[in-house]
């Protein structure tokens, strides 16, 4: 039997919301065959699931530790230690840090990391896992959880945010999805743009994760507007702000990619002549669409000392490889 003692960060919240947490990778069916079955009880009370948590409750799970452990995505000591295997521990995360305090940690993640896990590759959530446990910061397996706020493309750079706790994990989200965050991007595309260019439409993505765009409502809307920032004629390049007002997958490679300005070295949309010209001059090999900054214009606390503030990732080599100027942000 596991049992979770209900924290202020929890109270008020439904008991089935919280199950699905703890039992991340159950299917809500389960969840409630065991509200049904008492498996799954309140204060040693049977429930139905549309209960609220207080303070101090006690929510306890009557079940295997195999089948706990399954669902809540506890692995065992031999699971960690393959993945600990592929990691480069917490020294890669440590070193691209932009800012910290005890409930966010803003990263510079580079190309070729996962945001996410999937078991096998290295990827920012197990890197903070390592990192922290070298800090010394212990979390309550269960509900105690950290996660990545926003998501990269595994090739695209630049900054993500870190909540360190549920309460700050929670709070970001919102921001973010309430579109209370300016998040810029920075890419380097191919022609030349004069101008500001604001894109509106919708896009689809198939089985193979390829978007195209669409003009059916029913599809997802996506929102871009370009800004150039710099042209370089002598091999015809533009340097852009992108300002992005949804956050669709690929959003700003297709969009460039429709306007006929894809982004340098991206496999998927753009030109590959051209990438291969990059590829061989200077080993670029892939996309140069770095995530440049964030600007908070509202968040609840306990982040509220956000408001206000301005992170920014420097760019990474390529881009200054590019861009002619070793020291430039």
């Amino acid at each position: 039997m596991k049992s979770i003692e209900i924290t202020k960060q929890y109270a008020g919240e439904r008991v089935d919301k919280i199950c699905f947490k703890v039992l991340k990778n159950a299917k809500k069916s389960f969840v409630f065959k065991m509200f049904r079955k008492k498996n799954i009880v309140l204060n040693d009370k049977k429930i139905k699931g549309d209960e609220r948590c207080q303070l101090g409750d006690s929510l306890q799970f009557y079940l295997a530790d195999e089948t706990f452990n399954k669902f809540s995505g506890i692995q065992s000591s031999k699971d960690e230690a393959k993945i600990k295997d592929t990691l480069t521990k917490e020294a890669l995360l440590k070193d691209h840090i932009i800012y910290e305090d005890t409930h966010v940690l803003i990263y510079s993640k580079p190309k070729g990391i996962l945001s996410q896990p999937n078991g096998k590759n290295v990827n920012v959530v197990d890197q903070y896992d390592q990192y922290a446990k070298a800090q010394g910061i212990v979390y309550d397996q269960l509900l105690d959880r950290y996660g990545v706020c926003n998501r990269l493309d595994r090739n695209t750079s630049g900054l993500l945010i870190i909540g360190k706790n549920a309460l700050a994990l929670r709070r970001m989200n919102e921001s973010i999805k309430n579109h209370q965050v300016d998040k810029r991007y920075r890419a380097l595309v191919l022609g030349r743009l004069n101008k500001s260019i604001e894109l509106k439409g919708y896009q689809k993505k198939d089985k193979n994760n390829q978007v195209t765009m669409t003009m059916d409502k029913a599809d997802d809307y996506i929102h871009t507007v370009i800004h150039p920032i710099d042209y370089h004629a002598d091999e015809d390049y533009t340097l852009v702000d992108v300002e992005l007002h949804t956050g669709k997958t690929h959003q700003i490679r297709h969009h460039l990619s429709s306007i006929h300005h894809p982004i340098i070295g991206d496999l998927k949309y753009g030109d590959s002549q051209r990438n291969t010209y990059f590829l061989k001059k200077y080993s670029i090999n892939n996309q140069l669409l770095h995530s440049y900054s964030f600007t908070f214009l509202n968040v609840d606390d306990p982040l509220a000392y956000l408001i206000d503030k301005t992170f920014i990732a420097p760019y990474p080599m390529e881009f200054r490889t590019l861009l002619g100027k070793g020291d430039l942000l």
